[in-house]
């Protein structure tokens, strides 16, 4: 089974995103989209090696851009099957730095 940390950012763009989705559509489009959001982050504890790497020093450091374009995920591949979530970050906000995105 991976292992998947969240950082507490990462924890409260969940938290963020869920009553984004609960506000501007019902709840059984924000449980796909969450479910959604929460399956590909498993598939990345399952295969740490997909994503684009972020920074050339830091090669653990990667981006993976899912739902169409709407979020990226910025993890770390800790181990093989071992992940720690950063952000999960909404397209419709400020594009992030990546290079803060880890700090």
């Amino acid at each position: 089974m991976p292992i998947i940390d969240y950082s507490t950012r990462a924890s409260l763009d969940l938290d963020e995103i869920t009553d984004y989705y609960l506000r501007v559509t019902d709840e059984e489009t924000t449980v796909k989209v969450m479910t959604a959001i929460l399956n590909e982050i498993t598939y990345l504890a399952d295969s740490p090696m997909l994503g684009k790497r972020i920074a050339n020093e830091a090669p653990q450091y990667r981006v993976w851009i899912i739902l169409k374009d709407r979020f990226k995920i910025y993890f770390e591949r800790i181990a093989p099957d071992h992940i720690r979530v950063f952000r999960v970050y909404g397209a419709r906000r400020k594009p992030l730095n990546p290079q803060e995105v880890f700090k």
